[in-house]
């Protein structure tokens, strides 16, 4: 997780990594205290239930400042902002001031800071302010025409459509490299030039490997964007190979709880629902989901694309109401979140849309299309390719209500669109010409009006160029000859549509497998022309297959299976086999009724584990523990009176840890930690305890000591102890350690540091700040001893700006970082030894000795 501090309270400029072990540096008064404070105020309230003004609330209380306007930087009047992955988390804007505006005035004042300036960029980016994005980075780039201000404006121009610029910028300031590949790459993504791309891709990942080896977080990145090109292309199975190459690489470097990891999870699982390979899409989804919830909270962008997602997998599982939900979750955060014609936005109206299509409530589902549109229409420039679809999705759902001539202006408007972006020869004009021929032998079909030979035409244009774009072999020409044998069935020429209807499962079953529902449709309409055809065994035969197929996947009750007994059924009914027929329907009749929960590969519904999780984090929203002044234990009982009062004039990080520390709750089937937990108790000889009448206490053999009795250094790990007694430090839980050192033992700061690296092994993230040089000293014998990680940590060193005022820093994972803040740690020391020298040789050479 990536933080960044923006002149907020002493901070000017603080870019921070949290990684499993985080450790923050500085001398007085540079912002360490003010940076875990928010962070714990961030963390303690990113439950699902908890939005912007949970987090606001727990600032005031933190801060006991009821005006939080007034941490932004104290020396000067710029927007306080602090951000997560380019998402504001929080800024020192009031409700009335307008955000864009700030954002915008803020980048401004900060052209010639580049690092800063792509920060307000990003922000403005992922709020769908493109405009405003712009006109900040081209104003900079007349003063500077430094290299990260180009490769952001040029991703720019890419995400507003603006291809040509962005090509012609890219040829004029890279020569042939990994930089120029990379960026040609994304640019022909963005086109849906698809060999152009992985072309461009492939020869960046070559430079990469070759350059720093295949497991270099670049190279994930281009296995990632390669994914993404063979998913736009349905190749399901190559989406996943390349998807675990860069998921692999990311885990190991990132850990699992990195944005990128998560965002492969998100994908993974996404692939794994086209695969129909539901088990393991939910498995991935939910991952994602509760990964992005504990890390990023309920109102996130993320996490509204997760909810799209499981929204998607429902649809595909035929549970519409579950799809409905999920996605209208999905449209609310970003209604939230989003300017409202935010693409994101059309994209959540689409999918509702798409639901009631399902569901058959047309008039809703145009309603939703038409709300897309007019967001789509609204920013056309940037994404034509998406109107294009909503004229298509509005077409469609008047063809099936019926309504063929709003359906046939719709499609045409779809193609239309669809040749002024793509040309003659693309993919999505076989789609075009596949939908307008499906309208004209609909049409055909049921008012019989003589479209039937347009219907052929446009379906055989459809087949023609699909061939050429994806040859013989690939699941869209399969589709094509499915359509034509479909009108071949509707003309009665069950020879022809039996023929058009076999090439199109030859190819499916080679291209996407036997249990994709595709394969399952083309047995299914094969049966049909047997049965119309009075071949009533062939039809059994090939219907059996598809109910062996179907038993596979789904419950004996799921209304698929069911529908193919009715099949059978009604076969054997044709074929005069009336006991047959009955004993089939007998079938239908005894199976128990079929229920939404049954829909899911696990034993509870997706929806009900989404309500338990919820749940699940709100109970353990507060499971991170910030340890600061250990004189809290002694004056506890005053801290929980004033609390208890309703009092403001304690801060909740007191609050909170001695909340956590003297609660009860229901006795603790396991300890998770019980091996960590042990292992303090041997480190101080014994445990503390806490009791309602004793309070705390310290129990060593029999003896039983009061706090007054006991070592600050005793009662730091003891508070360890029992946190991790109660589970509140557990695997994926937080602490923060405010100057652990302080009452230590030299010997007990190198057990604490051991402690930590067992914890943060465990799954804690431990982020602490120090003014100890042993400490940071034991850390890096540590790591040079190979018994920690560089991976997993974090240093941060704060330093004061030119004015002595304001700090800035940004956090690395190197040795160089440690070695700055062990400096800044001794640097005053020497200092003064070396001054306290001189003084003396002055007095030596006075007494002339």
């Amino acid at each position: 997780m990536r933080f960044n501090f923006l002149n907020i309270g002493p901070l000017s400029e603080v870019d921070l990594e949290v990684k499993p072990l985080t450790i923050i540096g500085g001398v007085n008064q540079v912002g360490k205290s003010f940076i875990t404070k928010i962070l714990y105020a961030i963390f303690s309230t990113n439950s699902a239930l908890n939005g912007t003004k949970g987090k606001m609330d727990k600032l005031k209380r933190i801060f006991q400042e009821v005006d939080l306007t007034k941490l932004k930087n104290r020396y000067c009047d710029s927007l306080g902002l602090v951000v997560l992955e380019n998402s504001i988390v929080f800024s020192t804007a009031s409700d009335s001031e307008d955000i864009t505006q700030l954002l915008t005035e803020a980048g401004e004042r900060e052209l010639g800071n580049t690092s800063v300036l792509i920060t307000y960029i990003n922000i403005l980016k992922e709020r769908g302010k493109y405009r405003e994005a712009e006109q900040l980075i081209s104003k900079a780039l007349k003063l500077n025409r430094n290299q990260l201000l180009i490769k952001s404006y040029i991703e720019l121009l890419s995400d507003s459509k603006k291809y040509d610029e962005a090509t012609k910028i890219i040829e004029s300031e890279y020569d042939d490299g990994i930089m120029k590949f990379d960026l040609l790459g994304a640019i022909n993504l963005s086109k849906y030039n698809f060999d152009e791309a992985i072309d461009f891709y492939s020869k960046a990942l070559q430079l990469i490997i070759k350059q720093d080896g295949e497991h270099h977080i670049d190279a994930a990145r281009i296995y990632y964007e390669i994914a993404c090109i063979h998913d736009l292309r349905r190749e399901y199975d190559k989406v996943l190979d390349f998807h675990f190459k860069s998921l692999n690489i990311r885990e190991k470097l990132l850990g699992e709880r990195h944005r990128d990891t998560i965002h492969s999870y998100h994908k993974i699982g996404r692939a794994y629902i086209f695969n129909n390979d539901y088990a393991n899409a939910y498995k991935f989804l939910n991952k994602a989901l509760r990964l992005t919830i504990e890390i990023f909270g309920q109102n996130h962008q993320d996490t509204a694309n997760s909810y799209e997602s499981i929204g998607l997998l429902f649809q595909y599982k035929k549970d519409t109401d579950n799809a409905l939900k999920f996605h209208q979750l999905a449209l609310k955060i970003r209604i939230n979140l989003l300017d409202e014609n935010h693409p994101d936005i059309a994209n959540s109206y689409n999918n509702i849309g798409q639901i009631y299509n399902f569901k058959k409530d047309y008039k809703k589902s145009i309603k939703y299309h038409k709300n897309a549109l007019n967001i789509r229409e609204n920013i056309l420039k940037k994404d034509p390719a998406a109107t294009a679809n909503s004229y298509n999705n509005i077409g469609l759902a008047y063809q099936r209500n019926r309504d063929y001539n709003n359906a046939e202006y719709y499609l045409n408007k779809a193609l239309d669109l669809r040749k002024e972006i793509f040309g003659e020869n693309h993919r999505e004009i076989a789609n075009s010409y596949n939908n307008i021929g499906i309208l004209y032998l609909f049409r055909y079909k049921t008012t019989l009006t003589p479209n039937y030979e347009n219907a052929f035409n446009y379906l055989n244009k459809g087949l023609e160029l699909r061939i050429e774009i994806f040859g013989e072999n690939h699941p869209e020409t399969a589709n094509s000859y499915n359509n034509i044998g479909m009108f071949y069935h509707y003309k009665n020429d069950y020879d022809k549509a039996l023929e058009f209807y076999r090439k199109a499962l030859g190819i499916r079953k080679i291209t996407i497998g036997e249990n994709d529902p595709d394969t399952i449709k083309s047995l299914i309409r094969i049966a049909d022309v047997y049965s119309s055809t009075a071949r009533y065994d062939d039809a059994i035969e090939s219907l059996i297959n598809v109910l062996n197929i179907q038993k596979k996947l789904f419950r004996e009750n799921h209304p698929y299976i069911l529908s193919i007994y009715r099949n059978i059924s009604e076969v054997y009914i044709k074929s005069g086999n009336n006991d047959k027929a009955l004993e089939y329907l007998k079938k239908i009749n005894e199976i128990p009724e079929y229920s939404v929960s049954e829909a899911s590969d696990n034993d509870e519904s997706l929806l009900e584990e989404k309500a338990e999780y919820i749940t699940t984090v709100e109970k353990e929203s507060d499971k991170i523990s910030y340890i600061s002044s250990l004189a809290m234990l002694d004056i506890f009982r005053a801290i929980v009176t004033f609390r208890d009062s309703g009092n403001p004039g304690v801060s909740d990080i007191y609050g909170d840890l001695i909340r956590d520390l003297i609660g009860t709750g229901e006795p603790l089937e396991e300890i998770k930690l019980k091996d960590i937990s042990d292992k303090i108790g041997d480190i101080i000889g014994g445990n503390m305890k806490y009791e309602m009448k004793k309070g705390f206490k310290f129990e060593k053999g029999e003896q039983e000591f009061n706090m007054d009795s006991v070592a600050s250094g005793i009662k730091l790990f003891g508070i360890l102890q029992m946190l991790i007694d109660k589970n509140i430090i557990n695997p994926n839980s937080y602490i923060i350690l405010e100057e652990p050192e302080i009452h230590l033992h030299p010997t007990l700061r190198f057990r604490l540091v051991e402690l930590i690296r067992d914890l943060i092994y465990k799954g804690v993230y431990v982020i602490l700040t120090t003014h100890s040089p042993e400490l940071i000293r034991y850390v890096e014998y540590m790591i040079k001893t190979e018994k920690l990680d560089f991976d997993k940590c974090s240093f941060l060193n704060l330093t004061f700006n030119n004015d002595q005022l304001t700090s800035s820093g940004k956090s690395r994972s190197t040795k160089e970082c440690l070695e700055d803040i062990l400096l800044s740690l001794t640097e005053g020391y020497y200092k003064l030894i070396l001054a306290e020298d001189m003084e003396d040789e002055e007095i030596f050479n006075e007494r002339g000795i």
